[in-house]
């Protein structure tokens, strides 16, 4: 016959044995210190961790903004486009996006594209530095999407 099953609020009539506590002889303390190293264990030098990045600004500018840097700094930036064109003829078109940090004074912090030419990239990224950037109360984060369909 099987036992009979017991509800949460009913007790056992027979309460389990209870162990004595372990008498203070018996504890043993670790050892005072770190174990020293084996002799024949190689040394590792201790690196000091990689500095943390910062986390970039969420705060962009308006879009009226954007659309006036893009205006002002379209004469430089074709003369960019053309010049990877004469780089690599086999490439007509392009499709790249600036990305530019700013601190709260509109002074730039970082600048980079997801362009493939590497003529492209440095060169967009010197023209980026020639805009120029409203000042705001903190730091922002401006993406500007450039296109460029050669003849």
């Amino acid at each position: 016959m099987p036992a009979p099953v017991m509800s949460r609020y009913q007790q056992p009539t027979t309460l389990p044995p209870t162990s004595s506590p372990p008498k203070r002889e018996a504890i043993t303390e670790p050892p005072r210190g770190l174990p020293l190293p084996k002799v024949d264990e190689e040394h590792l030098v201790r690196q000091s961790p990689a500095e943390p990045k910062r986390p970039s600004p969420t705060d962009t500018l308006p879009d009226e903004v954007i659309m006036r840097l893009l205006e002002g700094g379209r004469a430089a930036f074709v003369r960019c486009f053309k010049k990877a064109i004469n780089e690599d003829p086999s490439e007509l078109s392009f499709k790249v996006k600036l990305h530019v940090e700013l601190d709260a004074r509109g002074a730039i912090t970082s600048v980079s594209t997801d362009a493939t030419s590497k003529t492209l990239d440095t060169c967009l990224v010197r023209m980026a530095a020639w805009l120029k950037y409203p000042a705001s109360d903190k730091p922002i984060v401006v993406e500007l999407p450039l296109f460029y369909q050669g003849p």
